[in-house]
């Protein structure tokens, strides 16, 4: 019994501990300082979201494992070497943001007797434009000022990651949008990732070319509608999976439908990937089937949406009449010459930076007017397009759907 009323004791005085912080694990190292948020987060990270002129706010909470016994303080400090362990842990390309959109507070103290300091807020301003484009991020370590406590080696770090929200004007093309380029092709890559975010107002017809390289020969990559011919239903009779709504990779030596259908009139994301023996399909971010299939990958060109390859007589989709009567919007659109990750896919859908390694050809669709969309990486890569879009201003990036013309929010 005696031993029993000793480790109760325990638990209570353990319990009391955590007032205001989520850890004690520390207890044993002797009183050291964390940053709260960093313990309750697996990936020691926050994301914040720009989506207003006013910027956002982040609370941090700096703890101690023990009381403390005197006055203790603190500072948040940006480390570089932070943000590279996370972007190397997550897959992820931030940079630092530049000092000046944030506000970092001076100085963080935990009162005599207190395991916990207050809330420190960091303000964030909103990307200018002519800033945007890049990932920023936050990569803060806590660090004692007067030397009294020292911080814990792992939870005295915490990166917060910025999506700014843009708001663009795009194109929409009613029927194919026949976007192709031939500068700064062919191109071999061993391995490749091809990525893509749109929206459609139908899924009507087969044979319609998300993207094709234009190869042969062994060397085709094509993401097409295709498959099922017919709904799919279940046993009450619902549509489970519409015809033609699943976007299929075809190569000249088989092909691979994902688990994952494309619905109408939302936002979506594809990412095909091949990593010198096997295709991978995603669709928003998601994992949606894997093949082994040999890809000679000779990117003769890049044509989307229909965009017409040189010879091509239209059996792979790239005749843009496969489109007509559907109406599509699109951004976003990116060649890689690298397997890019699951995580990497799904930390990027919206944006990316146009330096990020392995960004072989990136448009993002924004000029606002005309028929010539520039390769933001600055390779040289072009796309032009023959059909005359309909701009359609105010666009966000993390919108789910746009109303099409003469449609209403």
């Amino acid at each position: 019994m005696k031993k029993l009323k000793i480790s109760i004791a325990s638990l209570l005085v353990a319990a009391s501990a955590l007032v205001g912080c989520d850890n004690a694990e520390y207890g044993t190292l002797g009183t050291h300082a964390y940053i709260n948020e960093s313990v309750s987060s697996l990936s020691r990270s926050t994301k914040v979201v720009l989506d207003s002129e006013e910027g956002a706010n982040v609370q941090i909470t700096v703890c101690l494992s023990s009381k403390s016994e005197a006055d203790a303080q603190f500072r948040l400090v940006v480390d570089e070497a932070v943000l590279k362990s996370y972007n190397e842990a997550q897959s992820a390309s931030y940079t630092v943001m530049p000092e000046e959109l944030f506000e970092l507070p001076e100085s963080i103290t935990i009162s005599e007797g207190k395991f916990n300091a207050d809330p420190v807020s960091i303000h964030i301003n909103q990307i200018p434009a002519d800033m945007a484009g890049e990932m920023y991020a936050i990569p803060l370590r806590l660090e004692s000022i007067d030397g009294k406590i020292p911080t814990t080696s792992a939870s005295s770090t915490f990166v917060i990651t910025i999506e700014s929200i843009a708001v663009s004007t795009l194109p929409m093309f009613d029927g194919g949008a026949g976007l192709a380029t031939q500068e700064g092709f062919p191109m071999s890559l061993d391995k490749f990732t091809v990525e893509v975010r749109f929206q459609i107002s139908d899924t009507a017809n087969r044979n319609r070319a998300v993207f094709t390289n234009g190869g042969s020969n062994g060397s085709l990559v094509l993401l097409r509608f295709e498959d099922p011919q017919n709904d799919e239903t279940n046993d009450a009779g619902e549509v489970v999976t519409a015809a033609h709504s699943l976007v299929q990779f075809q190569g000249d030596n088989g092909f691979l439908n994902p688990t994952t259908a494309f619905v109408p009139n939302k936002w979506q994301h594809l990412a095909v990937t091949y990593d010198g023996t096997k295709i991978t399909i995603y669709v928003n971010g998601a994992f949606a089937g894997s093949k082994d299939l040999v890809v000679k990958s000779e990117f003769k060109q890049a044509g989307w949406f229909g965009g017409s390859v040189p010879g091509g007589d239209g059996g792979h989709g790239t005749d843009d009449s496969w489109w007509n009567g559907c109406k599509i919007l699109c951004t976003e659109a990116r060649i890689w010459s690298v397997c890019r990750t699951e995580a990497q896919i799904q930390n990027n859908m919206t944006t990316v930076s146009p330096s990020s390694e392995g960004l072989e050809a990136y448009w993002r669709f924004n000029e606002g007017s005309g028929t010539t969309f520039e390769d933001c990486t600055g390779h040289g890569h072009t796309l032009t397009t023959t059909k005359n879009p309909t701009w359609i201003p105010g666009i966000k990036s993390n919108d789910p759907s746009t109303p099409w013309p003469g449609e209403s929010k």
